[in-house]
């Protein structure tokens, strides 16, 4: 059995409020501040930092515009494969597999085990999704969740097979197969996509890694993702989060939610997963929608919650953006396309090694509430979000290391290191002027994106040695070190 890898541990600086200039200079000039712990080196867990979900057939050519490397594909359905017992239909999958391959793109393919034959509904089972409107979107993908299967060896012979067939071993792979698929996710998200008790839960993820470990023991197993209200509640209750900070909406007390059916049964769904799944997965997916600066307490109480039985996996996250309605957050376009930056720095920092965004509103039945999350509008035209996203992933890609800079209740800002020069997101909750100190380098400053119809930042170059003048706002601004000119020719 393979053994986990293990995440590089982000964390956030502790201790004393040093001046922001005081601060920004030291880590500028690379001096070494010991008065707080500094991140350690972050190296991508096999796929790139930065990838995109939610694609559809009209909106492949954006996943390349963004620069995403990876993408997580619409659910694999048993039924729809193999809709009578031996009887497989791979075409649509096949095409799907053809596209990404083409592109060089890594494939996540998420597992669901639902079938009128191997896996029927309960009678009592009810759908937790309305049917969606777009292409991508049938209501058997928007609705469908998975369950322990009636014939426990049928299920693992189907997953035996379409592991067999796309894992570029040479032996009954797809014709033209040109890329090997090695990430398999064992559904996409708990609890709203499991349809039965977390102990079958355990057993289901047992009988299926043990399916495609066989079939490849390379095989790289998600666990499904942890849901976005699910963390924020557990989190909540178990005073990671405060009750100010309205994590699962304005007003909502820890007394009421303590007593209720929905936060006893993740309770147990959660704790039972901690405790028994340890074995069955290779890698954590976490959804992170909402107010960016509550990552870290969520990214940490997953930490935690697997540190309780002494051990710990390499964390992702397949889904996020913000701002939620639902949760009593104002939406806007320009507060998306800050969120698409925050969340960034503040899920990186925190031991998130690759993460994702949803492209494309038309492709499940998601609430409006997340629909507007995504990075294209309701036309699947690029919004600002895109924009901004595209130009982090150019910045960001290969970045080294991350190390958080907090000073006093007004200014927030991340380090990101690259090759040796630095990136800088900075920005504040209260617009105020700053001047920072000079770099030993130039700098390319570049405001994100907040307007329709605005497809490139406004940007300035600053010489080295030049103290910089910045108005510090809601909305990040980013300072590229550029390397000597010297070095360039």
């Amino acid at each position: 059995m393979r053994t986990p890898l293990q995440p590089k541990v982000g964390s956030r600086w502790r201790g004393f409020h040093f001046a922001l200039l005081v601060l920004l200079m030291m880590t500028i000039r690379g001096v070494s501040v010991s008065e707080g712990p500094v991140n350690t080196p972050l190296k991508p867990f096999l796929f790139h930092r930065f990838g995109v979900s939610n694609v559809t057939s009209a909106t492949w050519k954006y996943v390349g515009q963004v620069g995403a490397r990876w993408w997580r594909t619409p659910p694999v359905l048993w039924e729809s494969v193999e809709p009578t017992r031996g009887q497989y239909q791979f075409d649509r999958l096949d095409a799907t597999l053809r596209l990404t391959h083409d592109a060089g793109i890594i494939p996540v393919v998420p597992l669901v085990c639902d079938s009128s034959w191997g896996a029927p509904r309960r009678a009592d089972e009810s759908d937790s999704e309305q049917p969606g409107e777009g292409e991508e979107s049938p209501a058997r993908v928007a609705i469908s969740r998975s369950r322990f299967p009636t014939d426990v060896n049928a299920w693992q012979s189907f997953v035996t097979q379409l592991v067999e067939r796309y894992d570029g071993d040479g032996q009954e792979d797809m014709p033209g197969l040109k890329l090997s698929v090695r990430y398999w996710q064992l559904g996409r998200e708990i609890p709203e996509g499991w349809s039965d008790t977390p102990f079958r839960l355990i057993d289901f993820l047992q009988i299926t890694s043990e399916a495609l470990r066989k079939a490849d023991p390379e095989a790289v197993i998600l666990l499904p993702g942890f849901g976005s209200r699910a963390l924020s509640m557990l989190a909540y209750m178990d005073d990671y989060l405060k009750p100010e900070q309205n994590p699962v909406g304005v007003g909502v007390p820890r007394e009421g939610l303590r007593k209720s059916t929905e936060y006893q049964d993740l309770r147990r769904l959660f704790e039972v997963v901690f405790e028994n799944g340890r074995d069955y997965y290779d890698v954590c997916d976490l959804h992170l929608y909402g107010q960016p600066e509550l990552i870290p307490e969520k990214v940490r109480w997953v930490k935690d919650g697997m540190g309780r039985f002494d051990y710990s996996k390499p964390l992702v996250c397949m889904e996020a953006g913000g701002p939620v309605s639902d949760l009593g957050d104002e939406y806007s376009d320009a507060a998306n396309a800050e969120q698409i930056a925050k969340a960034l720095c503040f899920g990186m920092e925190a031991g998130i090694q690759s993460m994702a965004f949803p492209l494309s509103p038309n492709y499940t039945s998601l609430r409006p509430a997340y629909q507007r999350l995504c990075l294209l509008d309701a036309s699947d035209s690029p919004k600002p979000s895109f924009h901004n996203y595209r130009l982090i992933v150019r910045l960001l890609q290969d970045f080294d290391s991350v190390q958080q800079i907090k000073v006093g209740r007004r200014n927030v800002g991340f380090a990101f290191s690259r090759s040796g020069l630095q990136t800088y997101a900075i920005w504040t909750e209260e617009p105020h002027p700053v001047k920072l100190p000079s770099r030993p380098n130039r700098l390319r400053e570049s405001t994100l994106i907040t307007e329709p119809g605005q497809s490139e930042p406004a940007t300035r170059l600053i010489p080295a040695g030049t103290p910089v003048r910045a108005n510090l706002t809601t909305t990040p601004l980013l300072f590229e070190e550029l390397p000597p000119k010297a070095q360039m020719q």
